[in-house]
């Protein structure tokens, strides 16, 4: 199955939260749970607000939505992919180019009965994010990730948000073109210790 986890805890929808199943909202968002398919949970960057949704990717008009859904994603939104279950079977092509454009380089490969996780961002390259491809039957575990939000975001280039993926710290921060990038902490602490 499907585990997402913030700040080591398992991330399940809050009151707040906008939840989607095949794109029909969940009411409330408590309701959700990962489906077999691809389970996908975003997080607005600056706000920290969390949006869940599940696709049955065995329909094509599911796989339509999904594709939609992901290119309409504000670029930089904070990006947990988990594909679980054989409900894969209607992938094509726009939706493979939806999930490269979020960094995947392996989408293209994952068969029905393989495990898959993808962490990274809208208009990330495949550099800047951490993916799993298994088909061993075993658990793809990229998805198992801490986000921490320490307040507001910063105007600088040097974010206070930072997620943890499989044990490494990394800052998220902004590059001199406006860009989302992930740096490790002991990078961070060299930039600004040169700016000191």
């Amino acid at each position: 199955g499907t585990t997402f986890l913030i700040n080591n805890l398992s991330l399940i929808p809050d009151a707040g939260d906008t939840a989607m199943i095949d794109g029909s909202i969940i009411a409330p968002a408590l309701g959700w749970a990962p489906q077999p398919g691809i389970n996908i949970v975003t997080i607005d960057e600056d706000t920290g607000a969390k949006e869940f949704t599940a696709w049955n990717c065995d329909n094509p008009a599911y796989v339509d939505a999904m594709t939609a859904y992901i290119r309409n994603l504000s670029e930089d939104t904070i990006v947990m992919v988990s594909k679980h279950g054989v409900n894969a079977s209607a992938m094509n092509e726009m939706a493979y180019l939806a999930f490269e454009s979020m960094g995947s380089e392996s989408i293209r490969s994952v068969g029905l009965s393989d495990t898959w996780s993808l962490v990274g961002f809208a208009g990330a390259s495949s550099e800047e994010v951490v993916e799993e491809h298994r088909s061993d039957g075993g658990e793809a575990s990229s998805n198992n990730v801490t986000y921490v939000k320490d307040g507001p975001h910063p105007k600088s280039y040097y974010s206070d948000t930072r997620i943890i993926i499989e044990g490494e710290v990394y800052h998220i921060e902004h590059d001199t073109e406006g860009k989302l990038v992930l740096n490790t902490v002991e990078y961070f602490e060299s930039v600004q210790g040169d700016t000191e």
